[in-house]
């Protein structure tokens, strides 16, 4: 265009675009101000052009070249306008000079040399008119946005056919859609991929040992719970054990029990084992045993893969009132499930087949008018249903569960301490009468030890070793809450194996459509 309207250039710019856009004039900067002279009468800054150049660079304007004098004004305020790659005179420029660089720089850059170099050796070249010209070769500059890459001359073949106007947004969108199908077909490949490889992993055992890992991290990381009121934990702390010695006898278990029932607990029970007698007092416990209706006493089953011989309940008490206190570690040593019926052999020393925590639950739960009822091996409780896990073969994160009995998963309650699961008192403090009727009525109340130097029962959690009495109690907590609290809490569950591969391949499919978009200049 020679002689140029300001409005034939808007015009030009709007509807037909271009892939260089090109200057040669007079041009010159006042207060950081570029303007460029466009006929003998008219000149226009940048600004005026605005709108204009925005919707070229949509169109596909890759490189600006201003051959004029004194274009650094002119660059400031191109740059804001983000046009890829400018080529501007940092000062006035001789006639010759600027002819004379287009011309090497176009001959360079048509041999399909980068932007870069092509500007390079333009400016080299120069330095041949530097006896006329002083300082020729130090006059063209290059100011660049760095989020483009500097385009070829081939680049621009293959984009645009080099005609005018071919970039435009009706060609754009249509390029795009073009390549949309294809790579997504990608990235929906590679996702199925990547879900195979995961659940063939998982199914051979790979990735059990990280997913429990995992899973014990995430019960770590849940909201803080408060306690449940509806426990009393009586512990023989060690401070109990140097002042009534170990194994606890039989007359201080009685006097605990005797002093626990002035206040109607709903229910005791007695996580300390008691096959045989512990002098002095016996008598009164084994009364106590054969009488009191509220007391749940505890034996262990028989293990022959453990070479376990078990533990006998106490000889005067029903089977009705013994609950098994056998519990089932995984692989790693950590107890996960809750064991809460089991069939024990016709010969065993310990005949009960629920568990202890179950019994002081139901007993507990039957004062409320709710009774246990089975379904094909599910408890249900107030139309609660607690789905058992499988007996054996592979079952969420586990490889082989290879269990017994009907178990379910333990939802540890997510106190701020795991060891204060509920209120605590010392037996010594029972005994002497430091206790309230508050603290007691209702309750269920479970006696224990908790001095680790005298029990061996102490029971890796994912929260760490805790005594078995704070075992037991998390899962009584678990069966009234899941079934009492408002709103109940929820119970862990396992996903069925199509549930699972579903949920793997949707984030693996999120997973690639994130990165693919994120590579992608197409979309970005």
């Amino acid at each position: 265009m020679s002689n140029p309207q300001l409005n034939d250039i808007n015009q030009q710019l709007w509807d037909e675009g271009c892939d260089i856009l090109f200057f040669a004039g007079h041009s010159e900067t006042n207060s950081d101000t570029g303007k460029i002279y466009i006929n003998s009468t008219e000149s226009l800054t940048i600004p005026q052009l605005k709108f204009a150049l925005k919707k070229a660079i949509d169109s596909g304007l890759k490189i600006a070249i201003f051959n004029s004098c004194d274009g650094l004004g002119l660059a400031r305020d191109l740059i804001d306008l983000q046009i890829p790659q400018i080529i501007v005179m940092r000062e006035r420029v001789p006639d010759r000079v600027a002819q004379e660089f287009l011309k090497y720089f176009l001959k360079e850059f048509y041999q399909n040399q980068s932007f870069y170099l092509a500007v390079r050796k333009a400016r080299e070249r120069l330095q041949g008119l530097e006896q006329q010209y002083p300082c020729a070769s130090w006059l063209p500059i290059i100011c660049q946005n760095p989020a483009y890459k500097p385009p070829r001359w081939q680049d621009l073949f293959e984009t645009t056919s080099l005609q005018p106007g071919s970039i435009t947004p009706d060609n754009q969108i249509n390029n795009s859609i073009s390549v949309r199908p294809r790579n997504f077909l990608i990235v929906l490949l590679a996702s199925l991929f990547s879900t195979m490889f995961v659940a063939g992993s998982r199914q051979i055992g790979w990735l059990e040992r990280f997913e429990l890992i995992a899973f014990d991290r995430l019960i770590q990381l849940r909201p803080e719970e408060k306690l449940d009121e509806r426990i009393l934990i009586v512990e023989a702390a060690e401070q109990d054990i140097h002042q009534y010695g170990f194994p606890l006898p039989d007359g201080i278990l009685a006097q605990t029990i005797d002093k626990l029932e002035q206040y109607q607990p709903r229910v005791i029970g007695l996580d300390i084992f008691r096959d045989v007698p512990r002098e002095p007092g016996y008598a009164q416990l084994a009364k106590h045993f054969q009488e009191n209706p509220r007391l749940i006493a505890v034996c262990r089953v028989p293990d022959a893969r453990t070479n376990n011989p078990g533990i006998a309940a106490p000889k005067p008490i029903s089977v009705e009132d013994v609950g098994f206190a056998d519990v089932v570690f995984d692989l790693d040593g950590v107890l996960r499930r809750h064991l809460v019926f089991l069939t024990p052999e016709q010969n065993s020393v310990c005949t009960s087949d629920h568990s202890f925590s179950i019994l002081l639950a139901f007993d507990y739960l039957s004062s409320k008018g709710i009774q246990p009822s089975l379904s094909e091996e599910t408890l249900i409780l107030d139309s609660v249903d607690f789905p058992p896990l499988p007996y054996q073969g592979r079952a969420g994160g586990y490889h082989d569960i290879n269990g017994a009995g009907i178990q379910i998963l333990l939802n540890y309650r997510a106190t701020k301490d795991v060891t204060q699961i509920a209120k605590t008192v010392s037996l010594s403090q029972v005994i002497n009468g430091q206790i309230t009727k508050q603290d007691v009525e209702n309750r269920i109340v479970i006696i224990g030890v908790t001095d680790k130097t005298a029990s061996g029962d102490f029971l890796d959690t994912p929260y760490g070793e805790i005594p078995g009495v704070l075992v037991q109690a998390h899962a009584v907590s678990q069966i009234l809450s899941a079934v009492l609290d408002r709103p109940r809490r929820p119970l862990l569950r396992l996903w069925s194996l199509e549930a699972e591969i579903l949920w793997i391949w949707g984030w693996s499919l999120v997973g690639g459509i994130l990165l693919w978009r994120s590579l992608s200049p197409l979309l970005s």
